[in-house]
């Protein structure tokens, strides 16, 4: 184990001298909060230098971040803390509930199944709408055929997101 960390480290060094990018891995678990902080500002600036193209430090958090990913999602549920608390390495690590849901539906309460069977009609109503409504590119208005009177005009929903750009690691 101890030659392949040698290789890991080796070939992180390199590649940080083909970046200009200064994260060593292997002060990473020591580092604390402020350290860290320090580590990305200084990697920003090798960028505002002009020292590294933006998109190729993209690049190369992206690949950061899918590593911590996946190393995250390895690692989940292997390791455990007694007593529920847990510091070092500058962290401090506390066992919690997360993303905790109720499912009501199993209390067995009259006036919640009775509004569960009222509401699912209009629900799956709302979803045929909002369905069509999708479709809507622009306004157009709502005629009664036998008046010719304009009942409404229906507009377009609003549409929001945010432009980024995808990556698609190979």
């Amino acid at each position: 184990m101890g030659a392949s960390k040698n290789m890991f480290l080796e070939e992180q060094e390199s590649e940080n001298q083909n970046t200009g990018l200064a994260i060593e891995l292997n002060t990473l678990l020591t580092s604390n909060k402020a350290e860290l902080t320090e580590k990305i500002s200084d990697a920003l600036q090798v960028v505002e230098d002009g020292n590294m193209d933006p998109l190729d430090a993209l690049i190369y958090a992206k690949k950061l971040e899918y590593i911590s990913k996946e190393l995250l999602a390895g690692l989940k549920g292997k390791a455990e803390i007694a007593g529920g608390k847990f510091s070092r390495h500058n962290a401090d690590v506390v066992e919690q509930m997360m993303g905790v849901k109720y499912d009501c539906t199993v209390c067995n309460d009259p006036e919640y199944n009775a509004l569960l069977l009222e509401l699912d009609p209009f629900l799956e109503k709302k979803k045929e709408i909002e369905a069509r409504l999708k479709a809507v590119t622009k306004s157009y208005d709502v005629v009664n055929t036998d008046t010719g009177e304009v009942l409404y005009s229906i507009n377009p929903p609003i549409k929001s997101g945010s432009l980024s750009l995808k990556f698609t690691l190979k």
